[in-house]
């Protein structure tokens, strides 16, 4: 009995690890189709919106809006939108102080102008954004963000270049050198990366709502929000599923590493849990197949992995320890593969130490994570969101 659930176990480990690897290969080949756009000045710009929604952030936009109000792109040719959602502390004075600044850029706040039974502060302000501007291209990005001076520049260019309808872009953490921070710019390099190769095999699975830009028009055609305004978050998700479903050819990665924003990363663990509950919460709400499969792949491996020192307790640790590291190195071999052809795509580097230091917590994490949200709560901006 032992010998047949030893084996058993084994060969589901070994199926699992297959799976996951295939993914990373997959991931990995799409990374080596997506563009790289020329750094140009554009000849006919566009025109752009640049939608923010902010709470509380009055530590963030200063840095934020210099680096928008600094574009290497003409003043005349782009505007910034910002909605309040009713920040309590010193943001408004900041946003009327950055107004009266730089009066040659156009700088709107409003209050969020929340929809009937909506939930979603960012969902409700690009809804409005869309409706009120007259851009070509709307780019979204989060308060706590920084850009480089060639961003707009660059997601013009690729909206030119390809007639794009959607453009997903990288996102990074701002390097500290703690533990809490490596994890979480491991785990979003990851994350940018699985981003990238999908998109580059025109199946994409999820994008990052502090670094998008979409066409107003198709936006307007499609709109993405108006069965899921309840739930709290999914603003990139429930687009870019929208846009896959409906116009996955024009959905494109800007792989330049000027279009790289830098966000801050957690200040302590309690906060990152709840971010990260925060973004599964919303998936069991996807429509798109093809987004849940490639979750069940990485969660059943990462399950997996938790999973095999069971052997310690039933057939001697020497063979649970086998499985365990064999399990940890596959996955180290696959994560590497990935990251190392995004890193050169992006002329980035990666800390091959840290990841093989992160991966045990990293599947147990995600362990944590996917039952956490299946129902309960968590804490964002003050706020208590129930799901």
């Amino acid at each position: 009995m032992i010998l047949t659930f030893n084996l058993l176990l084994i060969l589901f480990s070994l199926f699992s690890a297959c799976g996951y690897i295939g993914l990373m290969i997959y991931f990995g080949k799409g990374i080596n189709n997506i563009y790289t756009p020329l750094l140009l000045e554009n000849k006919s710009p566009i025109f752009i919106s640049v939608v923010v929604c902010f709470r509380n952030e009055e530590h963030g936009l200063p840095l934020l809006l210099k680096s928008i109000v600094e574009q290497n792109y003409p003043s005349t040719h782009f505007e910034i939108l910002l909605y309040n959602d009713a920040s309590k502390d010193g943001s408004l004075a900041l946003v009327k102080n950055m107004q009266a600044q730089f009066k040659s850029i156009k700088i709107i706040c409003n209050d969020v102008p929340y929809q009937q039974g909506s939930s979603s502060a960012k969902k409700a302000a690009i809804n409005h954004a869309a409706l009120q501007s007259k851009a070509d291209l709307i780019v979204v990005t989060d308060a706590d963000c920084v850009l480089h001076q060639d961003w707009l520049t660059l997601l013009a260019q690729l909206y030119i270049d390809k007639k794009a309808l959607m453009i997903a872009a990288p996102v990074a953490i701002k390097k500290e050198n703690t533990w809490l921070n490596n994890l979480q710019h491991l785990e979003l390099q990851a994350l940018t990366a699985v981003t990238a190769g999908a998109i580059g095999n025109k199946n994409a699975v999820m994008c990052n709502g502090a670094n998008m830009a979409f066409d107003r028009k198709i936006f307007l055609e499609l709109d993405p929000y108006k069965h899921n305004l309840h739930i709290s978050s999914g603003d990139d998700m429930f687009l870019l599923m929208a846009m896959q479903k409906e116009q996955h050819e024009k959905i494109y990665f800007l792989a330049h590493q000027n279009a790289i924003v830098y966000t801050q990363a957690k200040a302590n663990f309690s906060d990152y849990l709840n971010q990260r509950i925060r973004w599964a919460s919303k998936s069991k709400n996807y429509q798109n197949k093809v987004v849940k499969v490639v979750a069940l792949l990485v969660l059943n491996y990462n399950a997996v992995i938790l999973l095999s020192p069971i052997m310690f307790f039933i057939d001697g640790w020497e063979k649970g320890f086998v499985l365990f590291l064999s399990l940890i190195l596959l996955k180290q071999l696959a994560d590497g593969l990935i990251l190392s052809i995004y890193s050169k795509k992006m002329k980035a580097s990666i800390n091959y130490f840290n990841l093989l230091l992160f991966q045990y917590l990293e599947a147990l994490l995600t362990l944590i994570v996917a039952i956490k949200s299946i129902k309960g709560s968590y804490v964002w901006k003050g706020r208590k969101q129930h799901f």
